[in-house]
């Protein structure tokens, strides 16, 4: 409790308790997590000055299916670049009639960030290069090595 203030990088957690479809019929968007993670990382931006990452896990996907995605970027504007940049993708979805928003299961199986589980950190760098690389997080390939 005495240790002194600094700036350090910045996380934020999520985990759902329920399923998307609570978020849709609560609050009208099976987007409810995604949308909280944007918040709870702007609230910490000026941590974020050297990069951002973004993850996501989606419980209970049937095998064979992806669940476990990221994004990273260590641009100047790496929280916007990196969240605008998950929304155009599905926009684009949606445009396409590949995703309705509406529908909790559309979101959870065709839109990387819509799972119960979301983490964000935003690098305030102490040490280490200034690239994508340390701006976590990370997921190990199936070889252990970490992902690019």
């Amino acid at each position: 409790m005495s240790d002194f203030l600094k700036h350090e990088c910045g996380v934020a957690a999520i985990r759902l308790l329920k399923p998307l479809s609570y978020f849709q019929d609560k609050y009208g968007s099976t987007l409810w997590a995604f949308n909280k993670l944007l918040i709870l990382m702007e609230k910490q931006y000026n941590r974020g000055q050297d990069g951002a990452g973004i993850g996501c896990v989606k419980l209970n996907m049937p095998l064979g299916q992806p669940y476990l995605f990221r994004t990273r970027d260590a641009s100047k504007d790496a929280l916007t670049s990196i969240f605008n940049g998950q929304i155009k993708k599905l926009n684009k979805k949606v445009r396409r009639g590949l995703v309705n928003l509406k529908d909790a299961a559309d979101i959870k199986n065709n839109f990387d960030y819509g799972g119960e589980i979301l983490m964000g950190h935003l690098r305030y760098g102490t040490s280490a290069s200034l690239t994508k690389v340390p701006a976590t997080p990370t997921c190990a390939a199936p070889t252990g090595r970490p992902a690019p």
